[in-house]
């Protein structure tokens, strides 16, 4: 079993692509599904690396907005 307090940023971040994948967005960008991944892979690695959320630490996750 997961501990539920633990943040796996690369799976977070794979989530994510799997929810675009699913709303169409490859189709939007002109790619397949596999192209779209493979361009988001280098983003992948940053994710992967960035420190888990912790708020009682003050550290929340980045906005891009």
């Amino acid at each position: 079993m997961t501990d539920p307090t633990t943040f796996d940023a690369g799976a977070e971040f794979d989530r994510q692509v799997a929810n675009l994948i699913a709303l169409g967005y490859p189709a939007l960008a002109g790619v397949d599904p596999e192209q779209f991944t493979a361009r988001l892979a280098p983003l992948r690695a940053a994710a992967a690396g960035s420190a888990a959320p912790d708020p009682e630490g003050g550290r929340l996750p980045s906005c891009w907005w």
